[in-house]
């Protein structure tokens, strides 16, 4: 993709504090969001073109004042103005979207991003899926390129603790087109954490984006997202967050998308590939089990799987891709059948079709033994 720095459009979230109270206080996001503001002024993008949206903590209302942009609360309406309103209705080539805040991963598997006016009881955040597919379909004519920097945590939320406070967050509907230009890269994987910086500094992941700007300028680092993802896997590693994986999504297409990470493996895996027709029929065979068919069932049962293993399962919304990805992940684990098996169990009421799988995927394993 050739430079199209001057002809960005960009929205800049730093989420500090939340209508909840200082408990939820975080230390960072609005120095994160300051910087990318600073660095894309630099580059030549008019102020203009950046809507920067903070809520900064009482030791970093200073540091928002002088980010040289005028500064919009960052709750749920003034998001949703500029991003489903404001910014669809222009024209440009490049997209830039930065947030820095809390996150998690609810039970169908979406990602939210927890607006500054969230609360225990009303948990307001943006449904992170329905916006990247919102900004993938006609309700964004412009655009064709677009990438998407999220600095926030994706630890799978438990329903029963929630009590009813994430409600849903809905996003304008369009037809999808295609959009291959759309790339989104994440701090970490599901089921971790990403706060992981020196206090008062940014993220390790922002960090990382930061010192790769400063090395090429934001032109080189938002020229090839894909490039983009592998350093900031590199830096990331260097700096010792093992525990901290960044995640890397792309969309090729209105019904196609994926996601990938790397992370070294805590156990022997599979000796050898595993055949395509096992691995067909083991898929096969999970599709007929009920409760891998609806995505929330879904993300419960990864839920239960290890972390070594859960934080490697791809996500997708769309059945059988997501049912393929699970047997692959659980499949580079010595004993992943096993745990899958043990993980599906804590959700399936005993059907039929779970213990046809489990005796496929027992079958497997003691001949691998």
């Amino acid at each position: 993709m050739p430079d199209r720095t001057l002809e960005t459009h960009a929205v800049i979230v730093g989420v500090e504090r939340h209508a909840a109270g200082p408990a939820w206080d975080l230390d960072g996001p609005v120095r994160d969001a300051v910087g990318h503001a600073r660095r894309l002024l630099a580059a030549g993008v008019p102020p203009e073109r950046i809507t920067l949206l903070l809520s900064p903590t009482p030791d970093h209302e200073r540091l928002a004042a002088e980010a040289g942009l005028p500064v919009l609360p960052a709750g749920r309406e003034a998001v949703h103005q500029a991003l489903f309103r404001e910014l669809p209705a222009r024209s440009g080539e490049l997209f830039f979207l930065a947030w820095s805040g809390h996150g998690l991963v609810a039970a169908d598997g979406h990602r939210r991003l927890l607006y500054a006016d969230a609360t225990g009881q009303d948990l307001r955040s943006l449904d992170l899926d329905a916006a990247l597919a919102a900004w993938r379909s006609d309700l964004v004519p412009s655009f064709p390129h677009q990438l998407w920097l999220l600095d926030a945590c994706q630890l799978f939320a438990d329903p029963a603790r929630l009590d009813g406070a994430l409600a849903p967050d809905p996003v304008p509907v369009r037809p999808l087109r295609e959009r291959p230009g759309q790339h989104a890269l994440f701090a970490c994987a599901p089921g971790q954490s990403a706060r992981g910086g020196p206090a008062g500094g940014p993220g390790v992941f922002t960090a990382a984006v930061h010192e790769l700007w400063d090395e090429a300028g934001p032109a080189g680092a938002l020229a090839d997202p894909r490039l983009l993802a592998g350093r900031l896997r590199e830096r990331v590693a260097e700096r010792g967050r093992a525990v901290q994986t960044p995640t890397y999504f792309w969309h090729s297409g209105p019904d196609g998308q994926g996601e990938r990470w790397r992370r070294p493996a805590a156990r022997p895996a599979h000796p050898g590939r595993v055949p395509r027709d096992v691995r067909r029929e083991l898929v096969l065979a999970l599709e007929r089990v009920p409760a891998m068919r609806e995505p929330g069932a879904r993300a419960r049962v990864i839920r239960q799987l290890p972390p070594e293993i859960a934080t490697g399962v791809p996500q997708s919304s769309i059945t059988r891709p997501a049912l393929l990805d699970l047997v692959d992940t659980c499949l580079e684990f010595a004993e992943g059948l096993g745990e899958l098996c043990a993980a599906l169990e804590m959700v399936d009421p005993g059907t039929l079709a779970f213990a046809e799988f489990s005796a496929r995927a027992r079958e497997l394993t003691e001949k691998d033994d």
